[in-house]
């Protein structure tokens, strides 16, 4: 949706730059006009069936972060050289690229840990999406929820390339207490509200002497005291079979 919506507004940004007359300020404000009114409608025309499952509130944040951050990408342009502006381009293609690249990687490894899910006969799956922060529902919010021996498991699985990407948003969590804490509060608020006996924490590489992930785990469980946190790593097949036994 991203790039989509970035090369449409560079083609309204070039347009902008070739005219004579126009001031610096009032091709800021166009860029920001256009960048929210374009990623509506990509969002709009992306989202038909999945926008059922997601608060208008969700919907309007994710409006509103994706034309955020293509003004902060595209505003730098508007002081450069054509060549400059061809380099910085060229820059921002490789980051959305690599941003791709780990969302897919993410999105594979999630895949895998359902569909291993599903071949235990002890596993029930009772959910499974693509988690998001924002949603209000465990349905959309947990990247899984499985019963096992009658008891509710929520699943969020992420990878070490999210954490230390620096274009990423999730690398935050390294850095910023807020972000930490308002993470933790997420999570904590989830596990009460669906009544999670075991929040699995699940990620491909070994991430438990983070000291940040160590702060988030303290957090939920002072939220959540009964609640039992299981820091997990390794292969799908692994994790899974680690549940279940």
């Amino acid at each position: 949706m991203q790039t989509d919506v970035f090369v449409r507004t560079n083609e309204v940004l070039s347009k902008i730059q070739s005219s004579t007359g126009v001031t610096e300020k009032r091709i800021e404000d166009i860029i920001s006009g256009r960048t929210a009114v374009i990623a509506s409608e990509v969002i709009d025309k992306s989202m038909t069936k999945g926008a059922k499952t997601f608060a208008t509130e969700n919907i309007e944040q994710i409006k509103k972060d994706l034309a955020e951050s293509l003004r902060n990408e595209l505003l730098p342009l508007l002081s450069r050289s054509s060549s400059g502006t061809e380099e910085r381009l060229t820059e921002l293609e490789v980051k959305q690229k690599h941003r791709k690249d780990i969302r897919n990687k993410w999105a594979r490894f999630r895949s895998s840990l359902v569909a291993e899910a599903s071949k235990h006969t002890g596993i029930q799956i009772k959910s499974e999406s693509e988690g998001a922060l924002n949603s209000n529902t465990p349905e959309q919010f947990w990247d899984a929820v499985f019963i096992i021996d009658d008891k509710l498991y929520s699943l969020e699985s992420h990878i070490t390339e999210q954490l230390y990407d620096t274009e990423g948003s999730f690398s935050l969590l390294l850095n910023e207490q807020s972000e930490r804490f308002n993470y933790a509060s997420k999570i904590s608020w989830r596990v009460s509200q669906d009544n999670i006996q075991v929040l699995i924490l699940a990620w491909d590489n070994d991430v438990s002497e983070e000291p940040a992930i160590k702060e988030i785990i303290a957090l939920v469980k002072k939220s959540n005291p009964m609640v039992d946190i299981r820091l997990i790593h390794g292969t799908p097949e692994a994790i899974i079979k680690s549940l279940a036994s």
